[in-house]
């Protein structure tokens, strides 16, 4: 039999394409990092369940977070939310839909579980069935988060729109490192017991206690008569191998503190302690998706002293124009144009500018007025055309 010389030109064409009869679905989008996004990017905590949850229960009403959205849209070049977001927090998918376009222009990004492929499709739904699986083994502790799962899962109508949503966007973020490994580690170090040994209950809101702390407050009877010492002893236990076990979670923890001091649940005290407790362990999960960026606060208390409360920004607007309203978004429309005004990026600088100044003398206990600070007619260049997008633009049926 006669051999024929092989062409490898050929051959490597038929190894490399895919067959025209066999789909093969093509990423939609650049991988990148969290620590490979550039400007000013603000990580939305607030679309998160439980951050909206405890921000609504310390706020006294819904969670703005029309406005949080837009203050981070328009204060910072990108917008990070995490991908389960959509499909677990009601009215954030809805919100996406309205704001869409900044989804499609890269502008509002997602973090993405590890095991969900470029291909956002099927591998969605096989993350979210995965998360189920790792919280079942700990059920007694996360109850309500494997619920809010399995009936994400079960709306295919609301699935199909948040995979939707996400294949909008240009990118698929990754954070780059093991999320809860880093997690656990962080629960860990904050595990630590402390030297620290009474606080009067009126500080419990404004200090920033370590998980460590507060157990050592409750060991030495702040919460009397609550909590014994064999309690706080039993919690250590159980969060040792909590930690050891394979997975874990905000939600196991905060399962396990209530079931531990189920005690004294409708006292005031033990609200601001558990307010504290949840807000501890909520920015040591955040820790895990932000990377070296900044983010909208996770509780309305913690909010009023940020750089990027709503109110402040929107209060700063209003002093541009009256048809600003605090307690109403100003619309995808607004903001697109807002954002692409070319000086708008020295109003946003000018604004955190102020933001700065009132920062700096809350630490030192000086009086601090934010419209003390707004000097409108020394920007007037600025403020004109912001002005007049403004008064153009904003009508009543927002």
């Amino acid at each position: 039999m006669e051999e024929k010389d092989i062409d490898l030109k050929e051959l490597r064409k038929r190894i490399t394409e895919p067959s025209s009869t066999t789909p093969y679905p093509k990423p939609s989008g650049r991988e990148l990092r969290l620590d490979e996004l550039a400007g000013r990017c603000i990580y939305l905590s607030t679309t998160d369940l439980y951050n909206n949850k405890l921000y609504n229960r310390m706020y006294g009403q819904a969670t703005p977070l029309y406005q949080h959205l837009e203050t981070a849209l328009l204060l910072g070049d990108t917008v990070i939310m995490h991908c389960i977001d959509p499909l677990r927090t009601p009215g954030v998918c809805t919100m996406l839909e309205k704001y869409q376009y900044f989804v499609q222009k890269g502008q509002i990004v997602f973090l993405l579980g590890s095991n969900i492929t470029n291909v956002i499709g099927n591998s969605y739904k096989e993350y979210v069935k995965r998360k189920i699986n790792e919280y079942t083994p700990q059920s007694d502790y996360c109850k309500a988060d494997l619920e809010l799962l399995q009936n994400g899962l079960r709306d295919s109508v609301l699935l199909n729109k948040v995979k939707k949503i996400l294949k909008m966007s240009p990118y698929r973020l990754r954070r780059g490192y093991r999320g809860l490994d880093k997690f656990i580690r962080l629960v860990q170090q904050d595990l630590v017991e402390d030297s620290l040994r009474y606080i009067d209950d009126t500080k419990l809101r404004s200090v920033n206690l370590k998980l460590g702390q507060i157990l050592n407050l409750i060991d030495t009877r702040t919460l009397k008569p609550f909590y014994e010492r064999r309690e706080v002893e039993k919690f250590r236990y159980l969060m040792q191998d909590l930690l050891d076990g394979k997975h874990f979670s905000a939600q196991i923890f905060l399962g396990a503190f209530r079931r531990t001091f189920s005690q004294g649940l409708g006292d005031p005290k033990y609200i601001s302690l558990y307010n504290k407790v949840e807000t501890r362990i909520n920015l040591l999960h955040l820790q895990i998706n932000v990377g070296n960026h900044t983010f909208i606060e996770i509780n309305s208390d913690r909010d009023r002293v940020s750089p990027y409360y709503f109110e402040h920004f929107y209060r700063h607007l209003r002093c541009l124009s009256q048809k600003v309203d605090i307690d109403k978004p100003l619309g995808p429309d607004v903001v697109k144009s807002l954002k692409e005004y070319q000086a708008w990026k020295n109003f946003a600088d000018y604004h955190l500018s102020i933001m700065s100044v009132l920062f700096a003398r809350r630490l030192a206990d000086m009086e601090r007025v934010f419209d003390t600070y707004i000097d409108i007619g020394g920007h007037s260049e600025i403020c004109g055309g912001i002005t007049n997008i403004l008064d153009k633009q904003i009508t009543g049926n927002r």
